[in-house]
């Protein structure tokens, strides 16, 4: 998970199409397949001491926030009820499922991995197996110079949004 990249990206990914919605549930939308699927895959591997395919259904850290299926549910809740809270939170999520498919082929990720993970079910009952199962090879993973410099990116955007934001307010204050 890298946080300064889904936010900082994903803001920046977003903003032609979030006018009118808070910036502040797009920023969370853009973590919640995160915020959903890493704490019930560990959760699971300390409640049971198991991990990966031994945990049957919840194999991975990608489960059902990270699946086509969640997106097209918020999606439809979002044009239903009208919702603005769930389409900054749609739109956000869209953000980080994208991006998690660039960086699935951009680095060293199982082929089929992310594809098996959006398509589920329908590419078979359990969820792909990150090659990362235990929390501390996932920790590793952070020290790649594809995460450091996708986590910088999102920071420098993140800086750069909240200074365009601030300085307009000053300039429009001091008129």
């Amino acid at each position: 998970m890298f946080i300064f990249g889904h936010l900082g990206i994903g803001l920046t990914l977003a903003k032609p199409w979030f006018r009118g919605l808070s910036r502040r549930l797009v920023l969370v939308g853009t973590l919640l397949p995160d915020i959903l699927d890493k704490p019930l895959y560990y959760a699971l591997v300390w409640a049971t001491g198991k991990r990966g395919v031994e945990l049957g259904l919840i194999s991975g850290t990608r489960t059902f926030g990270h699946t086509a299926i969640f997106i097209l549910i918020l999606g439809a809740l979002t044009l239903f009820s009208k919702s603005r809270v769930l389409g900054a939170l749609t739109l956000g999520t869209a953000t980080h499922l994208l991006l998690d498919a660039v960086s699935d082929s951009l680095t060293i990720m199982p082929e089929d991995g992310y594809v098996s993970a959006l398509l589920w079910p329908f590419t078979g009952y359990a969820f792909p197996v990150q090659p990362a199962p235990t929390l501390e090879a996932h920790l590793l993973h952070f020290a790649t110079p594809f995460f450091c410099g996708a986590e910088s990116l999102g920071f420098v955007l993140l800086a750069w949004d909240f200074w365009i934001r601030r300085f307009k307010r000053s300039v429009s204050v001091i008129r």
